[in-house]
Parts: C-alpha cells; structure tokens; sequence
C-alpha cells in the first residue's frame, strides 16, 4: 500500500484484497484514503477458510473508521458462470490514431435465436 500510495493520484481507485486481520496495513491504508485515493477492500474471513484472526472485529474496525469494506467467506465466490464464458466477453483494440475498434463481442442470445 506504501508503493501504491506512491503512484496514485487523487481521483484513482484501488481495489484492496487482503486476509490479514492485525490491521498493521491501516496507517498506509488511511494515507491513501486522505490522499484522495477511493479504496475498496475486500478483507477474507480467515478463519472460514481455516487460518487464525477475528476478522469480524477487524471489519467492525474498518467500519468505525469509514472505510468501505466486504468481508468474503469461503464458499462466497464461484468460478466464472459457463453461460457468461460461453457467451464471450468484450475486447477492443485502441489504434495509433486514438480510435477503439471491437476485436470481441460477447453473443447476444436474443440475436442469436432462430
């Protein structure tokens, strides 16, 4: 998070995920969120996923202080649906010239049907 707080500038947006429950990360954590930076952790439940630590008063910590935070369990998070893998996803392409051109478009079902 130091070398983050490094490189980003106000109006960035960091996404955070981290297991570790003894908060020695918050100082940085803060600083980024002083400088501008929106921060959104998402903080795993250790001992759901068998580890050591109170993530629940951790969460209550980062809530107290106006942090936006989610606590993951595990069993929360799934692979990737087949229907979405099977659809596709968006892909563009950015010329020398500044136009975005689409290399891959996810099927449209609708559109597909007979």
């Amino acid at each position: 998070l130091a070398d983050l707080a490094r490189q980003a500038s106000r109006g960035s947006a960091a996404v955070i995920i981290t297991a570790q429950t003894d908060l020695v990360w918050l100082p940085d954590l803060l600083r980024l969120l002083q400088s501008g930076v929106q921060c959104n952790l998402v903080l795993l439940d250790r001992p759901s996923f068998g580890g050591a630590g109170d993530s629940t008063a951790a969460i209550n910590h980062l809530y107290a202080l106006g942090v936006e935070a989610n606590l993951v369990q595990q069993g929360e998070l799934q692979r990737a649906p087949a229907e979405q893998e099977r659809r596709g996803f968006w892909e563009f392409r950015t010329t020398a010239t500044g136009r975005v051109i689409v290399v891959n478009r996810p099927v449209d079902e609708a559109r597909s049907a007979p």
